[in-house]
Order: structure tokens, then sequence, then C-alpha cells
């Protein structure tokens, strides 16, 4: 919906929602964050969401906080044929490496990196990258040329994602992957996108 009907009505639609979800993104983020120091809010969400919270989770903040607040700032600062793919990384990629890492065991590049989940990550964000190019591109005049072809994507994507997923993160420094891979990846392709720019 958001990048396959690009109509004037739609554009507003879509500005309406996404002002909406990012309310309810940041509202989360001051909740859920802010209930490591009310102990009212703590005992109030791990009484209704308890269920729903890894145990590690509990007493700190939840993976999805890290989440919702990577995903507000990436929508702030970049473009959306940008925002939606590291979206789709951290979505998509993050998971891939961690079923590929617990599934096949391989040497570990660092902590909580295996050599099977970082390919298994860069493969899936290739993926990705290919269907989105393929699906997403053909209203979207303003969109880098680069992203018409799934080809070319498919390989970006995969460099990106792959190296987005290496890169290390950092809980005690509240740099959860879920944070850190979709900062890493905005990083990465505004990088990218500034020297492709310079050569062609």
């Amino acid at each position: 919906f958001f990048f396959f009907n690009d109509t004037a009505t739609t554009e507003i639609y879509t500005e309406q929602i996404v002002g909406s979800v990012r309310c309810v993104q940041e509202t989360a983020i001051i909740l859920l964050h802010g209930r490591r120091y009310v102990k009212a809010l703590e005992v109030f969400f791990n009484y209704k969401l308890g269920g729903l919270l890894r145990d590690n989770e509990k007493y700190q903040t939840p993976a999805f906080v890290y989440f919702l607040v990577g995903n507000a700032i990436v929508h702030h600062i970049v473009p959306r044929y940008i925002g939606y793919l590291v979206l789709l990384f951290v979505t998509l990629g993050d998971p891939a490496a961690a079923i590929a890492g617990l599934t096949f065991k391989s040497r570990q590049l660092r902590k909580g990196k295996s050599l099977y989940g970082t390919l298994a990550a860069a493969f899936v964000c290739g993926l990705a990258s290919f269907i989105f190019s393929y699906l997403g591109y053909n209203n979207q005049p303003d969109w880098p040329v680069l992203w018409s072809s799934p080809g070319k994507m498919f390989i970006l994507g995969s460099l990106i994602g792959g190296i987005a997923e290496y890169l290390p993160s950092s809980e005690k420094y509240y740099l959860d992957d879920n944070l850190t891979i979709q900062l890493y990846a905005m990083f990465l392709f505004k990088v990218f996108l500034f020297v492709y720019g310079l050569l062609y």
C-alpha cells in the first residue's frame, strides 16, 4: 500500500497512517523504557505482558523497544526507499541469522555472530531487496535508478545486510541488534548512494 499506489490521495492517507504509527511508537518507547525507573510501570507490564516477554526482558528493555527506536530513527532520517529495505532487513534477515546460527553449528566470527548466521542474513536481505526492487520500483520516479535493477539490488542488499548483521551490538550500552542492524544498514545505504552519486 505504501509504495505500490503512490497517488496524491494515497500519499495523504499514508502520511496520516505513518504519523499515527510514530505516535504509538514514541509512546511505547517512553512507557516500556520508563518501567525500568518507575516501579508501578514495571509491575503493570510484567503482569499484563509477562507472558510475551523473555525472562531477561522482564526487568530490562524488551527487544521490540529497540526495534521501535531504530524504526523511528530510520524513518525520520532517510527516504522511504531506504527505510523500507532497512525494515525488511531487521524483520527478515536477523531472524534468518538466528535460525541458521542455532541450526547449523559454524565458526563464531564474534560473540553471538556465526559464519552461517551472517551468510543467511546476507542471502535473505539480498532476496528481500530483489523482490522489493522487482515489485516496487515502477511507480516511483523519485527513487534512484539503481533500485530498478533487481539483480543489482540483490547484490547490494546482500552486502549491506550481511555487514549490518555482522557488526557488533551491545545491550550494555543500549545497542541491541534490533537497533544496530537498522542504524548500520541506514548508514551503509547512505554511504553507498553518496559514493555511487560521485562515480555515476
